[in-house]
């Protein structure tokens, strides 16, 4: 970085943006995450996996399979509602330490993505939202592609996919307003 690009970083620091994930199991969440986080020049932000929190959350490692059965084991609601409270308490606590957050979670209802709206307005963070979108069919291929490799945090089965489906809230006019478009190039500039 030459000197008087880092004067005017400096000079006008960059806004805090608290960015969520929002879709299905398999349809790309964390890869655009990772390109998010890869376009930041600043090296400002830091994300929050609810896959590996839940599992930190219980003792286990990112890869560990926990063997909970669909809304069984860490998996229940309980375990849920405390993945998603841990997560808010951890943002909120990087963004009052001055780093941006992007939250990678399904956010499948909209009381949760609501929760952390609430958690950007209230800490003077720009919030954005990203949903990648995926046909049905691909999503099965990804969740199957990635259950064979059994090297992921996530532990989505296609049993959870069409859960996921039948409960899932659509973004609401103002949660459109929010959606960031993520260039997967990590050159390119956001």
């Amino acid at each position: 970085m030459d000197t008087l690009r880092l004067l005017k970083q400096i000079a006008s620091p960059k806004k805090l943006r608290l960015t969520i994930t929002h879709g299905l199991a398999g349809c790309g969440k964390t890869t655009a995450s990772t390109a998010l986080l890869l376009n930041d020049e600043s090296g400002g932000t830091i994300r929050l996996r609810s896959d590996v929190e839940r599992k930190r959350l219980f003792g286990l490692t990112a890869t560990a399979k926990s063997n909970s059965m669909l809304d069984g084991g860490i998996y229940n609601q309980d375990a849920h509602l405390l993945t998603y409270r841990h997560l808010h308490d951890l943002a909120k606590a990087l963004l009052a330490a001055g780093w941006s957050v992007i939250v990678d979670a399904a956010f499948l209802k909209r009381s949760e993505r609501n929760t952390f709206s609430d958690l950007a307005a209230e800490t003077g963070a720009k919030f954005c939202i990203l949903a990648p979108q995926s046909s049905v069919d691909e999503l099965r291929k990804r969740i199957t592609k990635r259950l064979n490799k059994g090297q992921d945090a996530s532990e989505a089965t296609l049993e959870v996919l069409e859960k996921q489906i039948s409960v899932i809230e659509p973004l609401d006019d103002y949660e459109r307003s929010c959606l960031l478009q993520v260039n997967e190039n990590p050159s390119a500039s956001n």
